[in-house]
């Protein structure tokens, strides 16, 4: 059984989700504080056996490198965030991004952790979701929240690209239950009311 938590971390109160599913726990967003997602792990009896971001955005990569493991799924088009100060947009900061951990590439379509990659670009480059038919459920990262979307203005942004996400979105089943990157959940029944 397919079961999500969200952790709320760092400034911007990124959710950090970890969703356990068939014995195995993937932390997806890992933006800021380790430590208290690994509390939360370790609370509900968990061990992390995944990492994906769902965008390059720096607060959702941060912290991806403290999770020690072999890789970090990303979509290609937000690959050179992982790496690039830049693209993360934290290089002027006084420690930039720079995640070491390897990348390994998600394309739109494919199977991943029992997810169908949705690829949703607009708010960044590479945005992608996560859609799971069976549970009706969508991470939804930084493209569909509550009442809203993703901003356009940062690195990467493109408005006409994220209405041509929104509404792919907006097709799946109303009653999917969607887990948006910052805030809380809502339903694409709900979303489809306030855009319609």
């Amino acid at each position: 059984m397919l079961e999500i938590v969200a952790v709320p971390v760092g400034y911007l109160q990124t959710n950090c989700y970890l969703v356990h599913w068939d014995g195995k726990t993937l932390v997806l967003d890992p933006g800021a504080h380790p430590t208290t997602i690994k509390d939360a792990l370790t609370e509900k009896g968990w061990t992390c056996d995944l990492v994906a971001v769902t965008h390059g955005h720096f607060d959702h990569i941060s912290n991806v490198d403290s999770f020690n493991m072999d890789k970090v799924y990303v979509s290609e088009g937000d690959f050179p965030a992982l790496s690039d100060p830049k693209v993360n947009m934290t290089a002027n900061w006084t420690h930039p991004v720079a995640v070491k951990t390897p990348g390994e590439k998600l394309h739109g379509g494919e199977d991943f952790f029992g997810f169908e990659v949705i690829e949703t670009p607009g708010h960044s480059v590479g945005s992608i979701c996560l859609y799971d038919a069976r549970e009706n459920v969508l991470l939804s990262g930084d493209t569909l929240f509550l009442g809203g979307v993703g901003r356009t203005d940062l690195y990467g942004g493109n408005t006409e690209q994220l209405k041509e996400s929104v509404m792919k979105l907006l097709g799946l089943p109303g009653e999917t239950r969607v887990y948006p990157g910052h805030g809380q959940s809502t339903t694409i029944e709900a979303e489809r009311r306030r855009f319609f």
